[in-house]
C-alpha cells in the first residue's frame, strides 16, 4: 500500500459513512440498542476512538502534541475495555462535539499517513506502536476496513431498505 492508496480507500470509506449519515436525525443516532449494545453514535466514537489513536501516536512519534481526547486508557487495556472507555467518554458529551471529533480524526489520521516517508508503511521495525507489523499490515483494520467492517449495520438502522421499513424487521 502506497500513501496515495490509503487516502484513496480512506476517501471512500467516508464517503460511504457520509451518504449513510445524511439526514441521520440526532434521535436516530443516539438510539440505544440499535446495534447490539451500541447506538449509532456509539459506533462513530469507536471510529473515531480508533482513528485518533493511530494518528495520535503518529504525530507523537513525530514531536507534535496529540490533538484528541484523552480517554485515560490503561496501558494494558483490552480491546473491549478500551471500547467501553471510549464509548462511555462520548456518551457524556454533546453528539455535536463527537461528529465533529469523528471527522477531525479520520482526516488527521489521513494527514499523518501523508506525512510519511513512502518506505514507513512497509517497514515493520520503524514503529513500536505496531507491535513488529507494518503499518500497511495495521492500518486498514483501525481505518477504512473498520469503517466498512460497520457501515452495513449503521446502513441497517439509519437507511433501512423500504422492504425492511414495511416489513417489521427492523427495530
Amino acid at each position: 500500500m502506497t500513501r496515495h492508496e490509503f487516502e484513496a480507500e480512506m476517501a471512500a470509506a467516508r464517503a460511504a459513512l457520509d451518504e449513510i449519515l445524511r439526514d441521520a436525525s440526532p434521535s436516530a443516532l443516539l438510539k440505544p440498542r440499535t446495534i447490539q449494545a451500541w447506538s449509532c453514535a456509539d459506533v462513530l466514537a469507536h471510529f473515531a476512538g480508533y482513528t485518533r489513536s493511530i494518528s495520535d501516536q503518529l504525530a507523537g512519534i513525530r514531536g507534535k502534541d496529540r490533538s484528541g481526547p484523552e480517554y485515560e486508557a490503561p496501558e494494558d487495556a483490552t480491546t473491549d475495555e478500551y471500547n467501553e472507555i471510549v464509548v462511555e467518554h462520548w456518551r457524556e458529551r454533546n453528539l455535536q462535539e463527537l461528529l465533529e471529533e469523528e471527522g477531525a480524526a479520520f482526516a488527521a489520521l489521513i494527514g499523518e499517513v501523508l506525512e510519511l516517508p513512502e518506505d514507513a508503511l512497509a517497514d515493520e521495525t520503524r514503529y513500536e506502536f505496531a507491535g513488529g507489523r507494518s503499518l500497511a499490515h495495521i492500518l486498514p483494520n483501525n481505518s477504512y476496513a473498520h469503517y466498512r467492517m460497520h457501515l452495513p449495520e449503521l446502513m441497517a438502522v439509519l437507511r433501512p431498505s423500504p422492504s425492511a421499513a414495511t416489513d417489521g424487521s427492523q427495530a
